[in-house]
């Protein structure tokens, strides 16, 4: 999924934030290797948020969608918020518990008691007979039906969210963070992002924190 993220430079970002947003549009997909090891210096350091700002866990009751939605909207503009609606986020996203953790795996940062800044952790999963030998088999429902699925040894961040005025004091770095140490605990090997080609400020950051860049099909291993 896309992400959006601080920017050293701020007209760089204006033009990012106003490109209208094109679900065809080329993606750059990225990965952080060694979750499990030590010495990523991502997982390592402490968690520091900026005075002013807070940070909470978990979902925020039925009002969480249209919070979302609205952040969106903010950080991607009106093009990326009229197809990630709150129905869409939750047909998407959170209906599936078997990929998203509504208790531990989402995130978002306050300040003034608003919300300014969110991501969540995604476990893709793949059908048994596409998916590679090493992963392990999980139970789900697909479609009304029975479905033998398996999880794949990587965890995915996902829309990684900051207002405009928030940006570039550190939010995005610390919601990688949380996401990153979800998936950690979750005893996953790697990590995953894939954001538009054209969100120079974002993959600059990715890169900063270790990530690299992949192939499609090593993205879902």
């Amino acid at each position: 999924m896309f992400l959006a993220a601080s920017s050293e430079s701020q007209t760089g970002e204006q033009a990012d934030h106003l490109r209208a947003w094109d679900p065809d549009e080329e993606q750059a997909h990225m990965m952080l290797d060694g979750l499990q090891s030590s010495g990523l210096d991502i997982l390592d350091s402490d968690i520091t948020l900026p005075k002013g700002y807070t940070l909470e866990i978990g979902w925020r009751g039925d009002s969480t969608p249209e919070l979302w939605s609205d952040l969106i909207r903010n950080t991607f503009g009106a093009s990326a918020a009229s197809f990630w609606t709150a129905e869409k986020f939750v047909e998407t996203f959170s209906s599936h518990e078997a990929q998203f953790d509504k208790k531990n795996g989402i995130f978002f940062i306050l300040h003034g008691g608003d919300i300014v800044a969110s991501a969540f952790a995604w476990l893709d999963i793949l059908p048994t007979e596409t998916a590679p030998s090493e992963t392990t088999p999980v139970a789900s429902a697909a479609e009304g039906q029975n479905a033998q699925r398996v999880a794949v040894r990587n965890g995915r961040v996902n829309f990684v969210c900051v207002r405009d005025g928030h940006r570039r004091c550190g939010l995005a770095k610390v919601l990688m963070q949380c996401v990153l140490r979800y998936h950690r605990a979750q005893g996953k090997q790697a990590a995953t992002l894939r954001t538009e080609v054209y969100r120079h400020n974002a993959i600059r950051l990715y890169e900063s924190l270790g990530f690299r860049h992949c192939s499609p099909e090593e993205f879902i291993a």
